[in-house]
């Protein structure tokens, strides 16, 4: 019943939970986009120590800065739930004088938002990966390389990376 109730809402509140939905799969794509610059390494023909060196530092500062973007990612989704519950307030009041508790009204929110944010994650994540190869390309142009042979790569350490920073953050707001 919560949770027909939840996708209820959730169509009905769609303008609202594009700032959520969009907010959530532009921070997972990035995350996973610059997490996973480690992997794309095999595509480069990298022709000197040198080249390679600045390659791995050029990873490691992008790692760093998914950090960066995963704090600022937690303060957005605050932001968008806080955003959420002040434009339906009236409507869990009605819940409320309709005969719901609070935790029943606080289960149908949770249910909302973890809708959201599977959804966003797997799109975030699709989007991420076509993310991460034009990335490989633009590294590439920076290190005046030449791609060889080019496949997809898909990480899986970015993807596992990924999912835990966006579990941590969502269960910590």
């Amino acid at each position: 019943m919560y949770l027909k109730l939840a996708l209820r809402n959730i169509k009905r509140s769609v303008r609202d939970y594009a700032v959520y939905f969009i907010t959530l799969l532009f921070g997972v794509a990035i995350f996973y986009a610059f997490n996973s610059i480690g992997s794309q390494q095999v595509l480069f023909d990298l022709q000197s120590e040198t080249t390679e060196h600045q390659f791995a530092t050029t990873a490691r500062f992008l790692e760093t800065f998914s950090g960066v973007i995963a704090f600022v990612l937690g303060f957005l989704i605050l932001y968008a739930n806080r955003f959420l519950i002040k434009r339906r307030k009236r409507e869990f009041g009605t819940y409320l004088v309709l005969g719901m508790n609070s935790a029943q009204v606080s289960r149908i929110v949770l249910y909302e938002t973890v809708l959201v944010g599977l959804f966003s994650l797997a799109c975030g994540l699709l989007l991420g990966f076509i993310l991460s190869q034009g990335l490989s390309f633009f590294t590439a142009l920076l290190f005046n390389t030449t791609i060889s042979n080019y496949q997809f790569v898909f990480s899986f350490d970015a993807f596992i990376l990924t999912l835990i920073c966006f579990a941590a953050v969502y269960l910590i707001v």
